[in-house]
């Protein structure tokens, strides 16, 4: 029924028109009435190739947010540098979504403050097709280079770090606007957004506001390379809507009756590239310079840049892993969602920031040969960073031996679990140092609770080997 709603509204030559311009220099990705996706790469060229592809009952189209030089070189481009070779640049298209729509509006209409604070005059802005939108600035936008780097060869580096900006500038207006929007109702915010009442606040300073932050759903905070996003007029096949342009300064007034396939307007560009240059300089320079999350206090360069934590565990940076933790932050060709989920219990237990543990694993999974599915790492990351808990790591050593990353040194001899050697190193060069870490008694609490989860962890195994003794 769909399909055939679908192959309605594809035959409209204006629609396939609009759909080719927005194709140019991107891949495309086309999904099927059944659900499933069209091979990639693909591309758009001709108006007749979109009526050929929604009488095969493709439903929706999708394109990257990066512009090639020959999208279809991708089949045989694979690693970081061969795709730098045929990246030309990339858009910065920021995803919100919302599990309450009018929580939507209200999330993009604050970014849209936000970009307005930074003189970025070159945004459009689209209704997602189903419970969001998609604001976006063109590559033409942006300066040549940031941080002595050129802005092309940034991504998903650079809107990962913008995406992470914005949320800490809008988390505590975006807070207040929602609590006013419920007329102070913290209950009805917890209901709509799954969250409990204490999880929905965050300190600042000495206010405790509630965090827009963890309400706000930015989609591009987690994305990767050759990442889609739905392209403008596509239908969406959950709400059998329109993913329409839309006047920024209208969203607030926006209804999904406009987004019905008979009644969009066709009027209103996305992604408009006749747009001043470096009209998003300010942007990328604060959002790169200084003007990161208040959970980020310092940083520390590695190959990808990553933050120091104020986390109530105290920070411990890359250099001072054990070598099997070192060697699976490399290139994995097995075990990546077993990595994986070491990883991140390391990691948190290591005092790591959340967005930091999370654009550090993002940055891991660009490494491998077939990185694991954007769906995986993401779920993955919202599940193992959400809970309250830190879990060990395995201890030493046959999990390690198995997945082939166990070479030890002289200073393993000395441990038990990679999360020992780290802090044992860390305090080492502490102490030379003439360092004496002082811990708050929220940091005592902390650690007396790894220690404790680490003694239950090894519970079952001091029981067998008493029982072995007896017998």
């Amino acid at each position: 029924m769909f399909s055939a709603k679908a192959l309605r509204y594809y035959k409209r030559k204006e629609i396939r028109e609009l759909l080719i311009a927005h194709a140019g220099d991107k891949e495309i990705g086309v999904r099927f009435a059944d659900g499933s996706f069209g091979k990639r790469p693909d591309v758009l060229l001709y108006p007749e190739e979109v009526l050929d592809l929604a009488q095969k009952r493709v439903t929706s189209f999708h394109a990257s947010e990066e512009l090639w030089s020959n999208p279809l070189l991708l089949e045989t481009a694979k690693s970081k540098r061969e795709l730098a070779e045929i990246r030309k640049g990339w858009d910065l298209i920021i995803d919100i979504d919302a599990k309450h729509f009018p929580y939507a509006k209200i999330i993009a209409l604050i970014v849209l403050q936000a970009l307005e604070h930074f003189h970025v005059k070159s945004v459009t802005a689209k209704f997602s097709g189903n419970k969001g939108f998609h604001l976006a600035i063109p590559f033409e936008a942006f300066p040549d280079t940031v941080a002595g780097t050129k802005t092309g060869e940034l991504f998903p580096e650079a809107p990962r770090r913008i995406a992470f900006h914005l949320l800490d500038l809008i988390s505590e207006p975006l807070g207040a606007k929602i609590l006013s929007f419920e007329k102070g109702n913290v209950d009805a915010i917890a209901k709509k957004t799954g969250f409990s009442v204490d999880e929905l606040y965050e300190h600042r300073g000495r206010k405790k506001i509630i965090s827009g932050k963890k309400i706000a759903q930015i989609d591009t905070v987690l994305i990767s390379s050759r990442h889609l996003y739905r392209m403008p007029f596509s239908l969406h096949e959950s709400s059998g809507l329109v993913s329409v342009p839309i006047d920024p300064s209208k969203i607030w007034n926006f209804t999904k009756d406009e987004a019905e396939p008979d009644r969009v307007d066709l009027s209103i560009p996305f992604l408009d590239r006749n747009v001043p240059f470096g009209d998003a300089t300010t942007l990328f320079v604060q959002s790169f310079d200084a003007q990161l999350p208040d959970t980020m206090r310092e940083r520390t360069e590695t190959k990808h840049t990553i933050v120091l934590s104020s986390d109530p565990i105290e920070f411990i940076p890359e250099e001072k892993f054990p070598p099997c933790i070192q060697n699976m932050l490399g290139p994995l060709k097995d075990g990546k969602k077993r990595a994986l989920f070491t990883l991140l219990n390391f990691l948190r237990g290591a005092g790591w920031a959340l967005d930091a543990i999370t654009e550090r694993l993002y940055a891991w999974n660009e490494l491998h040969d077939e990185p694991l599915r954007e769906t995986i790492l993401k779920t993955h990351l919202r599940i193992g960073l959400a809970k309250k808990e830190i879990i060990p790591p395995h201890s030493c050593k046959r999990y390690y031996q198995d997945l082939g990353v166990c070479r030890p040194n002289e200073f393993c001899a000395t441990i038990r679990n990679p999360l020992s050697y780290a802090r044992k190193k860390h305090a080492q060069t502490s102490q030379k140092a003439g360092v004496r870490p002082k811990l708050t008694e929220e940091q005592k609490a902390m650690r007396k609770k790894f220690r404790d989860a680490s003694k239950e962890n090894k519970a079952p195994e001091k029981k067998r080997s008493s029982e072995k003794k007896k017998s």
